[in-house]
């Protein structure tokens, strides 16, 4: 089976609580977020296409060495039958597995849950999910599926999790957009989405590599917030939601 996977997998001792994980990255994205650090992997760009046989073999070769895998990207939930491929083939190797996603795709979401491949899960939460903002932040509506089809799938995605704790883990993410989502009541939206689920909420400021730059290069003149900002943010979330442990980054 081919995939558009990249093919160079590497080690990140900081992805996962300052675990040695092993970081596999597909190509391909249904969104097109602007601040996207990885723009290299928003198309399927041929330049990745892999047999699966060449990616396990580099999961085998590295399995001793690290503790967790980790299926990121672009977006894995786009290629179900490779993920689901790598999730079982990775459980011969007794690693931790998660799968980074935009939650997007509740059928795989639930496709890996009922077989039990992965038990981890990082969900990017791009904004409130509010139409107007959803749509700045990531781009991703079109004619076929609006806005508000994309949020929908997130919301059953945020319930398959639900209903599956506390057999999982769940963390949360979220990056600052300058001038569009970086106000305290932007987070409190995204809080009153994701409460129940008693989650790690990462808040990571807006940041770029310096390598690969971010998808419109337009915006590194935006400025992000203080983190003395996000950190008065932090605080008062805490307050309003002692039940999500949240970091800043």
């Amino acid at each position: 089976m081919e995939a558009y996977i990249d093919a160079n997998i590497g080690i990140d001792s900081e992805y996962i609580e300052g675990q040695p994980s092993m970081i596999v990255n597909f190509a391909g994205c249904n969104f097109n977020c602007p601040i996207c650090f990885v723009p290299n992997y928003v198309k399927f760009s041929k330049d990745f296409a892999v047999n699966l046989k060449a990616i396990k073999s580099e999961i085998e070769r590295i399995s001793p060495n690290v503790d967790n895998i980790v299926f990121t990207g672009g977006e894995p939930a786009l290629q179900r039958l490779a993920l689901g491929s790598l999730c079982r083939f990775a459980r011969n190797y007794e690693l931790s597995i998660w799968v980074h996603t935009n939650a997007s795709k509740p059928s795989v979401i639930k496709y890996l849950l009922m077989n039990e491949l992965c038990d981890n899960f990082i969900i990017d939460i791009k904004s409130p999910l509010d139409e107007e903002i959803f749509q700045r932040t990531t781009q991703s509506g079109n004619f076929f599926m609006p806005p508000s089809e994309i949020i929908k799938d997130i919301k059953k995605s945020i319930e398959l999790l639900y209903e599956h704790l506390p057999n999982i883990t769940v963390e949360f993410r979220t990056t600052v957009f300058p001038g569009v989502m970086y106000q305290e009541k932007h987070f409190d939206s995204i809080c009153r989405s994701i409460a129940r689920l008693h989650p790690n909420l990462i808040i990571q400021n807006f940041r770029y590599d310096q390598e690969e730059g971010i998808l419109n290069k337009s915006l590194l003149k935006n400025r992000a917030p203080s983190y003395k900002h996000l950190e008065h943010i932090k605080e008062n979330l805490e307050k309003s939601f002692p039940q999500i442990h949240i970091e800043i980054k």
